[in-house]
């Protein structure tokens, strides 16, 4: 008999398989089923060997020979190509040169100029002794190059166009132009010599010539800078500066002409202070009439330009150089919309990008050119670029070419996300020299350049043009999809493509079709065995009992799969996988990068949505589709939902796609919040979520990650917009500074890596006005410490500035807005930092800059025409016109005027009056007294300082501008315990759905005006320790910015605007009493009528005061002011209605009035200064005067009841102790030793008795300890007494500019400059320093006791977490013991 053995092997190992194991699959264990399974897929389709196409392009390359010449000369260094490391020959790539002709001795000038397409170029030929332009227009064709017109164009005396003949001969010239894309237009600009220029205009291939600006017609000036327009609808032309007539501004005119009539169709006038020398303006293209015009302002004494807006009021300085190098290409280009910058410096393999909409001093973002090669080494530059904007500014395109490769670059200007990189080889030539690169939708991109002959043997001049006609469509259709998505796509005019149901039920998910798509696409098992092995494989997370396979088609659920419009090879496929109660769909994409540094090929995930909330409740998934864009929607139906995290909108939209667009960078902090762990199926707990870490939203915060941040940025996208600022508190919460007895669970490897490169969050340049919750990454810091009454993340900001000065340069803006706001949760720390960058230089240079334009003269003149046009105002000047004629027919008035007349004229003729009024004219010279003043300014402010100065600069860019909203902080009506669900139920509020604890937050209202300075002086001014608050007005730089805001306007404006009105109050308030008691009512109403004016201005001031601030009745002086309007006002109408105040009111009022106009002084120093020290002793000896009156009350007690009742036998006089009121009065009369009422009992021995004891008590000792102690305090007073005056004048200069000055007013740069220079003496310096050393102390030990404090926080956590070890040790010992 046998016994026949039926035992199971592993299919991969070969290994026995017992009952019970995975007998199902044939395997003996996890690994193997997973190795096999990973194996059997490889061996089907490696993933290495997935073939991506890549558009190849066709460079169509074309040389013309210009002209055969003996010699080339540039003007910069010509190097022969045939000398070893000397490849180039144009140092500056200019495209003027002088050569030398064979049959000339005499040197000529060649210039080029092409079109901003590349499609024609032109070439100027004059020789230096012969008054004729050659000029030849040639046009690119994909076949050939060839001659579209030619002409001759004399410059002589004898001929009709210009001379430029003087008495040397011709002259030195130089030719330079632009050519219109039509190629029959050509502005030329011939230059004589640099002090003056000529515009010529040649249009219809040469047939017609005339002048740009016929009011110059033959006429030379000087021309700083000229350029069309994109469209080429107009000319705009930068004319030489002109200065006033009082030497204070710098105006250069923008001139506008049209290219179909050549009239100037509008004129600008940019206004510069003259005390700072400019040395050169240009313009910024590509230039739009109706949307962007930008000027860039050069100094000489500065490495900055300034970047001025003619259409806006946006004036930004830019650490950019050599913008103004016309042998340079340029460097500098804007978006159509006026709203994004780019500086491509020409050495370097960098781009810089600056958001105008708001501005920041340093580049708000910047990436590496990939394949561009960086040349800051080298002495001649070798290639050239050009940026281009889509018609939204939403992607930038940059292209540098050199003489032997073109590399295409193109990236979303929201974050630089690199969307395609394009590299093409084309021919090389020796000698060849790019000058210009040029795309249109008819010749697609071209390149065009140069070849000279080896220096110094003789050749020909050949032109290059190089041609790539697939890339214009291949750029465009990408700028037009993301043009469309990244506002997010219109649902008017999408259609339903498919639709899912998703339902929670026994703790599984199931995603069930409703609508399928027509057009289904397989799917790519390749894409979904990836993401089935990076969430699930990886974890070990699977059904044993089902093939692999099947166990990724149930947990990875295809959607959709499409492709790009400019890439029809590269799919996206989108995919919803599915956990216990997580549901997170993403797009996928496999991308070949290159040279990042190398080349690679990575799959791209981007979290499209994900949820964690989905508990018995149901989901509904749609995706719709418009034109070539698809959108997808997530609606709960359920309105049951466990809170878990931040909680989802009951409807959420986003756009599919792999790119991290504009429209829903808010959604990251769902993917950042879910990125620690994930309930995998089984309830099986893992940490991290690989789906999420894996995302490029992800990875976009932490790029440099296992690669070089550079290039990570450009795989992800840059993290600095204002978007993200709760995304970055939120990484910051979850890894840095983490409850870590909560999160117990967590990968603390990964959590260690990622805290370890996580530093985005300090980088904080973006300012957005229109978010309340999270502007910035500052301001939402603070919001969430006062939501849970902390200042934790507000001290590590401050902490972070403290110790970098680079950073707080880098994020001048967001510091600038959020300082006021950190003064409240924090007022120590920003004082400290408020002193610690104090006496700080930095690179900058603040330009006063106004633009001005010509319409503003039109308006008037339009104003005025209506006026004149109205039919009441004739008829009211037609009476005033006849009463004239009446008046000059009167006989006797005509006798008296020829009178005085002839009286006048004898004493013209007297010499010794016309001696007399010309010294008097000569002395009111408005222009020699204007000198006068200025030296005497300038003369005394050198008197007084010492000869060392420094000047500094306050970096807080703005810090006085009224231009943006100042972070205002709400006051939460909502209190969390942690700063975690702060943060999450501000989210909520922002983003997902609101929470019913926070739902009815108020939004924090901003006054009509406001200013980083103002709103932190009223934060100042809320401190309540007074030590403290004196402390800020001790800083150096708000000592010199306050005096700097007196000497410009305040005390001017406070002079004209407050005190004067005051003032005129007061003498007809004066006047109209001294009227009435004489009896004279017509007088009294006529004063009272001009008193009504002054009041009703006044009025309306404290009015405004009233309303907008929050303390004004915190104020003694805001009393005053509101009792003097009020008094005035009912006097006058009193007097105005006829009813005669009583003498007594009109005294009291007046008396009152008075001392009010006298506290208006308080501004000034002296007056302000006595002030405070008397109010300042009042309250220092307010408990000694105190029980001084209350012994002066028991004193009258005596009198009193000794004498009440006694009858004045002397001279019949009343006694005046019958009633207490009138004994108390004779006591304070006895203060001054007038005991006159106490003569009738001078024989009364206890009437002598209380007389000596109130003069030993009261006259004695109580004066004389009162007299010591004001003596005492005066001391102690005055030195503090400057420094309040500093906090009184500080709020004062307040409310000066928020409600004595203009809009207009608040808007000049020369009052309110964006940068604050100051300048500081060398023993003020010393001054200061010893200041801050004995602060420094201080601050120190405060900081020494908050380490501390945190030392034994950290302590017992560690002390309470020992304890639960414990208990669970005991509890474990207790469970084997019972066993």
């Amino acid at each position: 008999m046998s016994l026949e053995i039926n035992e199971k092997v592993c299919i991969r190992c070969s290994k026995n398989i017992n009952d019970g194991e995975l007998c199902v699959t044939s395997y003996c264990s996890r690994n193997c089923q997973k190795e096999d399974w990973k194996n059997s897929k490889n061996s089907n389709n490696e993933k290495n060997d997935l073939d991506i196409e890549e558009p190849s392009y066709t460079v169509i390359t074309r040389l013309q020979e210009i002209m055969l010449v003996a010699k080339v000369k540039p003007k910069g260094v010509l190097l022969n190509s045939n000398i070893i490391h000397q490849q180039t020959f144009d140092t500056y790539l200019n495209s003027s040169l002088e050569v030398n002709l064979p049959s000339h001795s005499h040197p000529a000038n060649l210039s080029f100029t092409s079109s901003a397409s590349n499609e024609y170029f032109a070439s100027f030929f004059v020789i230096q002794d012969s008054p004729t332009v050659k000029i030849t227009v040639y046009q690119f064709k994909l076949d050939q190059i060839c001659i579209y017109w030619q002409g001759d164009f004399p410059l002589s005396a004898d001929e009709k166009y210009v001379e430029v003949v003087d008495t040397d001969g011709i002259g030195k010239l130089e030719l330079q132009g632009s050519l219109m894309n039509d190629g029959e237009t050509l502005f030329l600009h011939i230059s004589p010599d640099y002090s003056h220029c000529l515009h010529l205009l040649i249009k219809d291939k040469g047939n017609t010539i005339s002048w740009v600006h016929l009011e110059r017609k033959g006429r030379q000036f000087k021309c700083e800078d000229y350029q069309f327009s994109d469209d080429e609808q107009y000319l705009f032309i930068i004319g030489a500066a002109e200065v006033n007539a009082t030497q204070t501004t710098l105006t250069y005119p923008v001139e506008a002409y049209s290219t179909t009539s050549w009239d100037m169709f509008k004129k600008w006038k940019v206004e510069c202070d003259y005390k700072r020398t400019v040395t050169s303006i240009k313009l910024l293209g590509p230039l739009y009439f109706d949307e962007s015009i930008y000027v860039a302002i050069k100094s000489d004494h500065s490495g900055h330009n300034l970047i001025q807006g003619l259409h806006n009021n946006v004036s930004v300085t830019l650490p950019v150089d050599h913008v103004f190098d016309n042998k340079s290409p340029q460097k500098v280009w804007i978006s159509k919309d006026g709203k994004n910058l780019v500086a491509l410096p020409t050495k370097q393999d960098s781009l810089y990008y600056w958001d105008l909409t708001n501005p920041t001093y340093q580049p708000l973002q910047e990436c590496t050119l990939l394949g561009v090669e960086n040349e800051q080494d080298t002495i001649i530059s070798k290639q050239e670029r050009f940026c281009r904007f889509s018609p939204n500014g939403e992607v930038i395109t940059v292209f540098s070419a050199n003489d032997r490769v073109i590399n295409i670059q193109i990236m979303l200007s929201w974050n630089f996300h690199i969307i395609d990189q394009i590299k093409i080889d084309y021919a090389n030539f020796n000698g060849y020299q790019v000058w210009s690169v040029g795309m249109s939708e008819t010749g697609g991109l071209s390149i065009f350049g140069v070849i000279f002959p080896p220096y110094p043997s003789a050749g020909s001049i050949r032109v290059v043009v190089s041609s790539i006609p697939g890339i214009y469509d291949h750029i465009n259709k990408a700028e037009k999809y993301f043009d469309a998505i990244s506002n997010g796509i219109l649902t008017d005019d999408s259609r339903l493509f498919a639709s899912w149901e998703v339902m929670a039920a026994y703790n599984k998910l199931s995603v069930t079709p409703k609508q399928t798509f027509p057009d289904s696409k397989p799917v790519d098992s390749i894409i979904r065995d990836n993401v089935y092995e990076l969430i699930f494989l990886s974890n070990n997370c699977y059904d044993p009992g089902v093939s692999l396979e099947l166990d990724a088609a149930e947990k990875v659920v295809h959607l959709l799969t499409f492709s790009y419009p400019w890439d029809k090879t590269c799919k996206v496929h989108v995919f919803a996988v599915k956990c216990n109660h997580t549901l997170t769909i993403i797009a996928v994409r496999i991308v070949k990068r290159h040279r990042l540094p190398g080349d690679f090929t990575e799959m791209c995930i981007r979290i499209l949505y994900t949820d964690q909330n989905i508990f018995g409740s149901s989901l509904s998934l749609e995706i719709s589709q418009c034109e070539d864009y698809y959108l997808l929607t997530m609606a709960h139906k359920s309105e049951l939902r466990t809170y878990s995290g931040i909680l989802h909108a009951s409807k959420t939209s986003v756009v599919i796609t792999d790119f991290n667009i504009k429209c829903d960078a808010k959604y990251d902090i769902f993917a950042i919040s879910n990125s620690r762990s994930i309930t995998l199926p089984s309830d099986w707990l893992v940490s991290p979520n690989n789906i999420i870490t894996n995302s490029s939203g992800f990875c976009g915060y932490v790029p440099n990650i296992g690669q070089d941040e550079n290039y990570g940025l450009l795989r992800f996208g840059n993290k600095r917009r204002s978007i993200y600022g709760a995304s970055k508190l939120q990484m910051w919460l979850i890894y840095t500074y983490r409850d870590r007895t909560n999160d117990n669970i967590l990968d603390e490897k990964f959590i260690n890596i990622v805290s370890n490169n996580y530093n985005s969050v300090f980088e904080d340049m973006n300012y957005d006005v229109k978010d309340w919750l999270f502007p910035c990454v500052f301001a939402g810091a603070m919001n969430i410490d006062a939501m849970s009454n902390s200042d934790f993340l507000t001290k590590k900001f401050l902490k972070q500035y403290h110790q970098s000065k680079e950073l707080v340069i880098k994020n001048t803006m967001t510091i600038t807005y959020c300082i006021s706001a950190a003064c409240r949760i924090q007022p120590i720390g920003v004082q400290s930092f408020l002193s610690h960058v104090s006496l700080w230089t930095m690179d900058v240079e603040d330009r006063v800059v106004n633009t001005r334009s010509n319409d503003d003269s039109n308006f008037i003149k339009r104003k005025f025409k209506n006026v004149r046009g109205s039919d009441e105002l004739t008829r009211f000047s037609n009476f005033i016109r006849e009463k004239f004629r009446n008046i000059r027919r009167n006989d006797i008035l005509v006798g008296i005027v020829k009178s005085i007349r002839g009286k006048i004229k004898n004493i013209h003729k007297n010499d010794v009056f016309r001696g007399i009024v010309n010294f008097i004219r000569w002395r009111l010279n408005p222009y020699l007294l204007y000198d006068l003043l200025y030296l005497m300014k300038y003369t005394r402010s050198s008197q007084e300082t010492d000869s060392n100065v420094i000047k500094y600069t306050l970096p807080f860019a703005g810090f006085c501008s009224y231009k943006n909203h100042v972070f205002r902080m709400p006051t939460w009506n909502y209190k969390s315990d942690s700063q975690h669900n702060s943060l999450q139920q501000m989210a909520m509020l922002s983003f997902g759905q609101v929470s019913t604890f926070i739902s009815n937050q108020p939004k924090p209202n901003h006054s009509f005006a406001e200013s980083p300075f103002s709103c932190l002086v009223d934060e100042i001014s809320a401190i309540k320790d007074e030590d403290l608050l004196l402390d800020f007005f001790e800083i150096i730089w708000f000592k010199k910015l306050l005096n700097r805001k007196l000497d410009t306007f305040a005390r001017m404006k406070y002079l004209e605007r407050l005190l004067i009105p005051m003032i005129i109050n007061l003498i007809m308030h004066l006047l109209s009493g001294i009227l009435i008691m004489q009896n004279n009512q017509v007088g009294a109403k006529a004063a009272a009528s001009v008193q009504l004016i002054v009041v009703a201005y006044l009025g309306l001031y404290e009015l405004r005061r009233l309303m907008t601030r929050s303390k004004y009745w915190n104020s003694f002086f805001n009393y005053v002011n509101l009792i003097t309007i009020l008094l005035a006002f009912t006097m006058v109408i009193q007097i105005l209605s006829g009813n005669q105040p009583s003498a007594a009111f009109i005294a009291f009022s007046t008396t009152i009035v008075w001392v009010d106009m006298i506290l208006q002084f308080r501004f000034y120093k002296p007056v302000g200064v006595l002030l405070i020290i008397l109010i300042d002793m009042v309250k220092e000896i307010s408990w000694f005067l105190t029980l001084l009156a209350t012994l002066l009350v028991g004193f009258a007690f005596l009198p009193y009841f000794l004498l009440r009742n006694e009858i004045s036998i002397f001279n019949n006089k009343f006694n005046n102790f019958v009633s207490f009121g009138s004994a108390l009065l004779e006591i304070i009369k006895f203060l001054v030793n007038d005991y006159d009422s106490l003569k009738p009992w001078s024989n009364n021995v206890p009437v002598q008795l209380f007389r000596i004891l109130f003069i030993i008590v009261i006259s004695l000792i109580f004066l004389n300890i009162l007299i010591v102690l004001l003596n005492l305090h005066v001391k102690s007073i005055t030195k503090k007494s400057q420094i309040k005056w500093l906090k009184q004048v500080a709020e004062m200069i307040v409310d000066i500019e928020k409600y004595l000055l203009t809009s207009q007013e608040r808007s000049r740069t020369d009052w309110f400059p964006i940068w604050f220079t100051y300048t500081v003496t060398e023993s003020e310096r010393e001054e200061w320093e010893k200041y801050m050393e004995l602060k420094g102390k201080k601050w120190s030990l405060i900081e020494i006791k908050d380490k501390s404090k945190s030392k034994i926080e950290t302590l017992e956590q560690s002390i309470d977490e020992l304890k639960s070890i414990l208990q669970q040790l005991r509890a474990e010992i207790r469970e084997k013991n019972n066993n």
